[in-house]
């Protein structure tokens, strides 16, 4: 298995051109401009924990072992475990809601569609896993690389955004179409 690391300093040179495309300036050289670099900053920052959060749930899905996860991170099991398992969920579910989850890259768009066919539709996306919410309507949901054009076009199709985050954008649409009840419903 080949290492794919950064070779930098320590400085994040390998982010600085995350960093400059969610900016419009050339180099900061007012406070203003300083302070537009730290929300950048803290952007990117967002979307690399969003990032681990999924490679790493992709990882236990694959059969990888919280302590080989948590060798990999150098920290221990017991560490990688607390701060990647998946979250409780404060408080109990009103009966419109679930959590759709554990889910990955590979399998989310399948069970959204799924749930979707039932009624239901995501309103959060966290680290693998979607907070979803019950309708009487069917629902769509799609997953996009970050493209603002791509966004606006599906926007302009009738899409709502329901999160977005390196390196996705999540979308979804009610379609009026009158959901399946499903097997538990009376």
């Amino acid at each position: 298995m080949r290492k794919a690391r950064s070779e930098t300093n320590g400085t994040g040179e390998a982010l600085v051109p995350l960093l400059m495309q969610r900016t419009a300036l050339d180099e900061p050289r007012t406070i203003a401009d300083f302070l537009e670099m730290v929300v950048a900053a803290e952007s990117v920052h967002k979307d690399a924990a969003r990032l681990l959060n999924t490679t790493v749930t992709s990882a236990r899905a694959a059969g990888a072992t919280w302590q080989s996860i948590g060798k990999s991170l150098g920290i221990t099991k017991q560490a990688a475990q607390k701060r990647f398992s998946q979250p409780a969920v404060a408080g109990s579910l009103d009966p419109n809601e679930r959590i759709l989850g554990p889910t990955t890259t590979f399998d989310e768009l399948q069970e959204l569609a799924l749930a979707g066919r039932y009624g239901w539709h995501s309103v959060q996306v966290g680290a693998n896993y979607h907070r979803m919410l019950r309708s009487p309507t069917r629902w769509e949901h799609v997953r996009v690389t970050i493209s603002a054009a791509r966004v606006r076009q599906l926007r302009d199709e009738g899409w709502t955004i329901i999160d977005s985050g390196f390196p996705y954008t999540y979308l979804k649409r009610d379609t009026g179409v009158v959901a399946f009840l499903e097997p538990s419903d009376p």
